[in-house]
This record gives structure tokens, C-alpha cells and sequence, in this order.
């Protein structure tokens, strides 16, 4: 007889305020994350994006043909904006880096800028309001990129990941 999956428990913070995000993560890889009740939404890296205020719950389960399925959970609470600073912010601790992106609101054409005391690859992905990514590259810290989004209006939310921190940005296009 196979032993069951195992899964660890999700490690990160609990509580995210629409239109921000939080970086969940778990010590078994090879899971998959979901967000239960849609106030959220979580990339298949475990990035959860506040949609609705309200409290959901977030999954993420391992599992395999023969022994069947591990889940962990995480009640997370969605904040209100009126609640929140909204302003960019780092997601770990990479306090020594600022993301700019301007202007903000913008028609599509945005400027981004990842201002650094060290000179490293930026992986850059922007998602829907539901999570889904409409364009991912990559570019160095220090250097300004123009970036044309031809994605239809609304919110949508910008990554910046280095090797030593994540930023997060929301993004209107009007």
C-alpha cells in the first residue's frame, strides 16, 4: 500500500487588500494553488491578488494517481481599499529597491522603473484582475522600460521579481 501525499502547511501572511497581493508558499513543491470562494485570486506560484473584500480560502493540494490528494488551507481576509495603503510596496524584504510605474492611471503606455543598489534581472509579469498573466518579460534594475499594454481597460497588477525581493504594483488602464 502507497502512503498518502503529504503536504505542508501555507506559510505567509493572511490577510491581502483588494487590488494588492500577498506571496503564499509551501515546503512540498508540486502542488496546486486555488482560491475557493473568488474574493481572491492565486497564480500557480502562490501570488494571491485581493478582488472583493470578504474572506476566502486558499488552497494547496499535492496529489497523485494512486494514493490520492493532500490539502492544506489558509483563511485569508480581503481588506477593503478605504481600509489599505495602496501605494507600491515590496512583498518580502527587499527594502533597499523602489518600483515606479508611471503614470498611473495611463492609456496603456506606462513607464516602469525598478530603482536599485544593485544592478540584477528583473522578471516583470502582468495579470488580470482574475490572475491570469496577459504579458511576462524580463529586464534589468535601474533602467527605465517603456511598455506598451494593448490589453483592454481596467485593473490590472504588475510583478517585478529579483533575486532578492518581489514588488507589486496595480495598474489602471483607462
Amino acid at each position: 500500500m502507497n502512503p498518502l501525499p503529504v503536504v505542508g502547511p501555507i506559510s505567509g501572511t493572511d490577510t491581502v487588500c483588494v487590488g494588492d497581493s500577498i506571496v503564499l508558499g509551501n515546503s512540498v513543491s508540486g502542488g496546486a494553488w486555488a482560491a475557493i470562494l473568488g474574493y481572491t485570486s492565486v497564480s500557480p506560484t502562490g501570488i494571491v491578488i485581493g478582488i472583493t473584500p470578504g474572506i476566502d480560502t486558499i488552497s494547496y493540494a499535492i496529489s497523485t494517481p494512486t494514493c490520492g490528494q493532500a490539502v492544506a488551507v489558509l483563511v485569508v481576509n480581503i481588506l477593503s481599499v478605504s481600509d489599505c495603503n495602496t501605494e507600491v510596496h515590496p512583498v518580502n524584504n527587499a527594502e533597499s529597491s523602489v518600483l515606479k510605474v508611471y503614470p498611473n492611471p495611463s492609456d496603456g503606455t506606462f513607464t516602469l522603473d525598478l530603482l536599485s543598489t544593485l544592478n540584477e534581472d528583473v522578471h516583470v509579469f502582468l495579470t488580470n484582475i482574475v490572475g491570469q498573466n496577459v504579458m511576462a518579460f524580463t529586464t534589468s534594475t535601474n533602467k527605465a522600460v517603456e511598455i506598451k499594454f494593448g490589453e483592454a481597460r481596467g485593473i490590472y497588477f504588475l510583478s517585478a521579481i529579483t533575486e532578492h525581493g518581489q514588488y507589486v504594483a496595480k495598474i489602471t488602464i483607462e
